[in-house]
C-alpha cells in the first residue's frame, strides 16, 4: 500500500533540489573566494620575488 501521494513525492524531490542548489551556490561562492584569495598570494609573491631581482 503507497501511504504516499505523487504530490508528496514531488514536493520532496523539488526540496532536494533546492538543497543540492543552495549547496552549489555555497561552494561556487567559496571558490571564488578561495580563487581571490589565491590570486592576491600570487600578486604578493610576484612583487617579492621582483624586489629580490633589483
Amino acid at each position: 500500500m503507497n501511504m504516499f501521494s505523487k504530490e508528496l513525492q514531488i514536493l520532496d524531490e523539488n526540496t532536494v533540489q533546492y538543497m543540492m542548489d543552495e549547496m552549489q551556490d555555497e561552494i561556487d561562492g567559496l571558490n571564488e573566494k578561495l580563487e581571490e584569495e589565491n590570486s592576491y598570494k600570487n600578486i604578493l609573491t610576484e612583487d617579492k620575488a621582483v624586489g629580490f631581482n633589483l
